[in-house]
């Protein structure tokens, strides 16, 4: 049974690789590649932080710690820890996921910001180079449910 259920989460995963959203790479890691200022909207980390009640000021801590830009880095100061209940594990799924946006406007998945890995771990894009396991998209334009909308 455990064999089916790992198949079953494997091909799903692999499935997924057709909504990745286009996102350019700024070289600044997967979230800071759709979490940019644009004319229509101000998506950078530290605004959409700021949105979330009860967050701290992050402008007031950027001047006391001397931070310029908030990057990923920066928030797993205080999001890091897996059990804690501002991970970013939770965090960030809750937001993606219930967006009117990410899904619906720009068909995100899980795979616009995480990687299926040679070892069979789940990671996250552009954190550990030549590790990420590849599907052919043909394979992945096959699966009826992935059309657009």
């Amino acid at each position: 049974m455990k064999k089916v259920g790992l198949l079953f989460v494997l091909l799903l995963v692999s499935v997924m690789f057709a909504a990745v959203a286009s996102a350019k790479n700024t070289g600044k890691g997967v979230c800071a590649s759709c979490h940019v200022k644009m004319p229509e909207m101000d998506v950078r980390l530290v605004v959409e932080a700021m949105k979330q009640k009860g967050h701290p000021d992050l402008e007031k801590l950027g001047k006391d710690w001397k931070i310029s830009e908030w990057t990923v880095n920066e928030c797993l100061t205080c999001h890091a820890s897996s059990n804690s209940r501002i991970a970013f594990k939770r965090v960030l799924h809750k937001i993606h996921l219930t967006s009117k946006y990410f899904t619906p406007k720009y068909n995100g998945s899980c795979l616009t910001c995480h990687v299926l890995l040679k070892n069979g771990e789940i990671g996250i894009r552009d954190t550990l180079p030549g590790s990420e396991v590849r599907v052919p998209a043909e394979t992945l334009k096959a699966a009826p449910f992935l059309g657009k909308k």
